[in-house]
C-alpha cells in the first residue's frame, strides 16, 4: 500500500509541475502581448511626429494640394493602427477607427464639393468658425460663404480672385471698341427663333 500511495503522490507532483509549467506558458505570453501592445502604442504615440516632419520639407504650390496631402497623411497613419490593432486581434479598437474614419472621408468629401462651387477660403471659414450643431450645417455654410465673400472683397490685389479675362479690352486696339458679332451668334440665333 504504501507503494500505492507513492504513486498518487508522484503522480499529485507531475501534475502539480505540469500545470506550474502551463500557467508559465500562459503568463509569458500574456506578457508578451502586453509588451507588444506597448510597444505598438508607443511607436503610433511617436512614430507619427517624426513622418509629420519629414513631409514638412515640402512646399506645395497649391493650397487645395497641400491641404488634401495632409489629410491622406493623417489617413495613412491610423490605417497603419488598425493594421497593428488586426495583428493584435484587437476587433473592436480597429472596428472603432474604420468607423471614424468613414466618417472623416464623408466629411472630406462634403467639403470638396463645397471647395469646388465656393473655393478654399469658404472652407477654412466653414472649419475655423463652427457655428452650432449638426443641425445648422446650412446656415454654417451660408455664414462661411458670405464670411469668404466678405474676406475676398478686402483683398483686391489677390491675383487669384480676379478673373483670367480681367483687362482683356485694353489689348485691343483702340480703333475697334465693339468686338462685333461672331459667327457663332447667327447660328444660335436662328436655332432660338
Amino acid at each position: 500500500m504504501s507503494k500505492n500511495q507513492e504513486d498518487s503522490s508522484g503522480n499529485f507532483s507531475n501534475s502539480l509541475t505540469v500545470e506550474q509549467s502551463l500557467l508559465s506558458r500562459e503568463v509569458e505570453k500574456a506578457l508578451e502581448k502586453q509588451r507588444d501592445l506597448m510597444l505598438d502604442q508607443f511607436s503610433v504615440r511617436f512614430g507619427n511626429k517624426s513622418n509629420n516632419n519629414r513631409n514638412q520639407d515640402f512646399q506645395f504650390k497649391k493650397e487645395g494640394l497641400k491641404y488634401q496631402f495632409n489629410f491622406n497623411m493623417e489617413r495613412v497613419d491610423i490605417l497603419k493602427k488598425i493594421e497593428r490593432l488586426c495583428d493584435l486581434q484587437d476587433v473592436e479598437q480597429a472596428t472603432s477607427l474604420i468607423r471614424s474614419e468613414a466618417q472623416a472621408l464623408q466629411q472630406r468629401n462634403k467639403l470638396l464639393k463645397i471647395t469646388d462651387k465656393h473655393g478654399w477660403d469658404t472652407v477654412r471659414e466653414y472649419d475655423e468658425h463652427p457655428l452650432a450643431d449638426k443641425d445648422d450645417d446650412a446656415a454654417k455654410l451660408r455664414s462661411a460663404i458670405a464670411r469668404a465673400k466678405q474676406n475676398r472683397r478686402f483683398r483686391p490685389n489677390d491675383v487669384s480672385s480676379r478673373s483670367k479675362d480681367y483687362g482683356a479690352s485694353s489689348i485691343r486696339s483702340s480703333s475697334q471698341f465693339f468686338r462685333g458679332p461672331s459667327a457663332r451668334f447667327g447660328e444660335v440665333a436662328s436655332r432660338r427663333y
